[in-house]
């Protein structure tokens, strides 16, 4: 089971993620 240290991380993790995939498609904004 996953700890809540470990969901955060993995959450921020993949909104970073998303946010610079996002900024990096032109025209699309979120």
């Amino acid at each position: 089971m996953l700890m809540r240290r470990e969901w955060h991380f993995l959450f921020l993790a993949l909104a970073l993620d998303f946010s610079f995939f996002s900024d990096s498609i032109p025209g699309s904004s979120h």
